[in-house]
C-alpha cells in the first residue's frame, strides 16, 4: 500500500480548478471554468489571469478574469 502526502501550503491543482469561474457576458452570471471550451489564455498586468472562450449559452467568443 502506497500513500501521498499532500502539504496544505501546497494547493492540489485539481482541487483549485473545481473552485475556478469565468462570467459569461451575455448573462453576467458566474460559470465553471471546466464547462467552457478555452480558446485562449493570459495574463493582465500583475499577474492577473484572464481566459477566452466559447460561451456555453450563446455560442459566441467571450473574455473573462478568472475567479477563485
Amino acid at each position: 500500500m502506497e500513500s501521498e502526502l499532500h502539504y496544505s501550503d501546497v494547493p492540489a491543482v485539481g482541487f483549485m480548478d473545481r473552485r475556478a469561474k469565468v462570467w459569461l457576458e451575455c448573462n453576467g452570471e458566474p460559470y465553471d471554468r471546466r464547462s467552457v471550451r478555452v480558446i485562449g489564455s493570459g495574463d493582465l498586468a500583475r499577474r492577473i489571469p484572464f481566459l477566452r472562450f466559447v460561451c456555453p449559452r450563446c455560442g459566441r467568443t467571450h473574455e473573462s478574469l478568472l475567479f477563485r
